[in-house]
């Protein structure tokens, strides 16, 4: 019996296969988005994010104790690896205006998670011009929401002012990095099988 029984009883989850997922940030949406697909079947991952796995990490991102000080990208290629067999290239850089489209070129479908205002700039307006499709994934702490926005119509929100701590820190924040993962893996999954583009708000409280 197929390990992909339950996804493929429900639809043709073999549109996931041979293609090209890049994931721009590996952190808590990122790896938790990265873990659903693969559970769904895709099997090939362009990792991009220039962090390593901290200690405070562990309660939010799918990473694991074994895997802190290793850059994020390995630690969760690893784990796509090992326990899916899925094909990655990592790449653990910031992406800049320089590298974006050598970085980008090749992908079907790029999720982007990344938690500041000025890479998620660079990376939307690279596949706005370049016609790459692309889907953002972000949550805000202080109203209790996540969103999945794609590149058409996503509007870019500015950095905190200051903050102490992470968003993906915040008490219950698993609860919150979860569900809008779930929501941005089925974004993912719904343009390769039926060609749409959906985003969505998903409310906490």
């Amino acid at each position: 019996m197929s390990q992909f029984l339950h996804e493929s009883l429900l639809r043709d989850v073999a549109k996931l296969k041979g293609k090209t997922i890049t994931l721009a940030g590996c952190g808590a949406l990122g790896s938790w988005t990265a873990e659903y697909l693969a559970r769904a079947g895709a099997d090939n991952f362009r990792l991009i994010d220039k962090d390593r796995v901290e200690a405070h990490n562990l309660g939010s991102q799918f990473h694991y104790k074994q895997q802190l000080g290793a850059t994020k990208v390995k630690s969760l290629g690893q784990h796509l690896y090992r326990f899916h067999g899925a094909r990655v290239e990592p790449h653990p850089v910031e992406l800049n205006t320089s590298n974006a489209l050598s970085l980008l070129l090749g992908s079907d479908v790029i999720l982007c998670t990344f938690d500041n205002h000025k890479s998620r700039q660079i990376l939307q307006d690279v596949c706005l011009e370049g016609r790459f499709p692309c889907v953002f994934g972000g949550m805000n702490g202080d109203h209790w929401y996540g969103h999945v926005e794609w590149a058409e119509n996503y509007d870019n929100p500015p950095d905190p002012a200051h903050y102490a701590v992470d968003v993906c820190d915040y008490p219950l924040a698993i609860s919150l990095v979860t569900v809008t993962s779930a929501y941005l893996y089925e974004a993912a999954v719904r343009y390769f099988i039926f060609d749409e583009k959906k985003g969505a708000r998903i409310p906490l409280l």
